[in-house]
């Protein structure tokens, strides 16, 4: 069993390097590892019922990797900061807190997206508080 951390993907369109990265990555997942994507999968997220595409085809390949037995959770980052239950559940996968507490073999580690804590936070916190 291993445990993978991804962020900052920016995910834009199908037809780009980075998702075809991006699937090539999932597929060589294995039964019972854990996937942690820690913000801005997609390079905006207007909504859960906004769906698109691109979408429905992350939906779709991270939904495939619970077929599989792997567990996959998703964190909030500052460009997808309305990502939902619904896209979480289409996808079965799990929405969890910035920051978070996790254990990987017995030790204690925190996850977090980071843009709480940089300088521009002033910047992107007002809006996030309006929508």
């Amino acid at each position: 069993m291993a445990t993978y951390f991804i962020s900052d993907l920016h995910l834009e369109k199908i037809e780009s390097s980075i998702s075809t990265i991006f699937s090539e990555f999932l597929e060589r997942l294995d039964e019972d590892d854990q996937l942690y994507i820690l913000g801005d999968l997609f390079e905006s997220w207007i909504g859960d019922d906004n769906v698109s595409e691109l979408s429905a085809f992350v939906v779709n390949q991270l939904k495939l990797l619970s077929n599989k037995g792997i567990q996959v959770s998703i964190m909030h980052g500052n460009r997808d900061f309305l990502i939902g239950n619904d896209f979480c559940d289409a996808a079965s996968i799990q929405l969890i807190n910035d920051p978070c507490i996790i254990d990987i073999k017995d030790e204690k580690a925190m996850l977090t997206h980071g843009d709480q804590s940089v300088s521009y936070t002033h910047l992107t916190m007002p809006t996030k508080r309006i929508v």
